[in-house]
């Protein structure tokens, strides 16, 4: 669910000037590069609707910092609860979703060190701060609980090489934002599962 809830709110993300890489979700993947003899292991983060054809395409990488994009947003996913009270209609749930923003000062034409107190404001002022619904979601309401303390922790989960961590200090900047989303799915709108044609992969 939560992926479905950052899709919605990229929506808003996306008119943003500095906006480039924008992702829902994502999760850390594990890729082995090197030789036999000397493998070595990244964990990167990797969007949840990257394909097959988008791996081949090299967009697994797409997420990592890199001085040729603008900027880089995802979301990672903190776990979503059910609101056990009043379920006789409808499911209402609590996400808690983080979003993490690499800016390119240089491609955005700023000088200033800390320019991602601005970024941050657009953000907050793109996304709705009331209600408002999409699809079968209703009753979305989206809240910034805090801004993470900047520091190299916000990519702690990925193992990033001496080449890549360049792009942590100036001319780049980032930050990491936590938002809790309170939605709302009518019983009356959820759609039956219906199995479909089995997928069958090609091993050869």
């Amino acid at each position: 669910m939560n992926g479905a809830i950052a899709e919605i709110l990229n929506a808003y993300l996306l008119a943003l000037p500095f906006a480039d890489r924008v992702a829902g979700t994502v999760r850390p993947v594990t890729l082995v590069t090197g030789s036999e003899e000397k493998p070595v292991k990244k964990t990167i983060p990797v969007a949840c609707n990257v394909s097959q054809p988008d791996c081949i395409a090299g967009k697994y990488t797409d997420l990592i910092p890199n001085s040729k994009y603008k900027s880089i947003m995802y979301w990672e996913d903190n776990g979503v609860k059910l609101n056990t009270e009043n379920i006789t209609r409808d499911f209402n749930f609590t996400a808690s979703l983080r979003l993490v923003c690499w800016v390119n000062l240089k491609k955005v034409g700023k000088t200033d060190c800390d320019v991602s107190a601005l970024a941050i404001t657009n953000i907050l002022n793109a996304i709705p701060t009331g209600y408002f619904n999409s699809g079968i979601y209703t009753r979305i309401r989206a809240t910034m609980t805090g801004e993470i303390i900047k520091s190299s922790a916000i990519f702690s989960k990925y193992t990033y090489d001496e080449a890549t961590t360049q792009y942590l200090m100036y001319p780049f900047d980032y930050f990491a934002l936590d938002y809790n989303i309170i939605f709302t799915i009518p019983k009356g709108c959820i759609i039956d599962w219906e199995n479909e044609t089995p997928i069958i992969c090609d091993t050869k």
